[in-house]
């Protein structure tokens, strides 16, 4: 379940705590430069072309935090996957 806000502009591909300079420019040259929905969305379309199985959610009017909406969604679908099959 991978999951952001659709007003999220926290990109850690842009501080030098998580990123070189290099892996910077690789990240930008690859994915894009723009996090937002542009780099969301191309991760999105990779995942679904390559057969993973994966569920994604963006949330409308959210930033870098979560809701109560989002931290229910995220239970329901972590209570679903360990369900006992039936």
């Amino acid at each position: 379940f991978l999951y952001m806000g659709a007003l999220d502009d926290n990109d850690a591909v842009q501080f030098d705590d998580g990123y070189s300079a290099a892996e910077k420019a690789i990240v930008d040259a690859v994915i894009g430069a723009k996090m937002q929905p542009d780099r969301w969305e191309l991760c999105q379309r990779i995942y679904r072309e390559a057969g993973a199985a994966a569920t994604f959610r963006t949330f409308k009017d959210v930033g870098h935090f979560t809701t109560r909406e989002v931290n229910e969604e995220i239970r329901d679908f972590f209570r679903a996957q360990l369900a006992p099959p039936r």
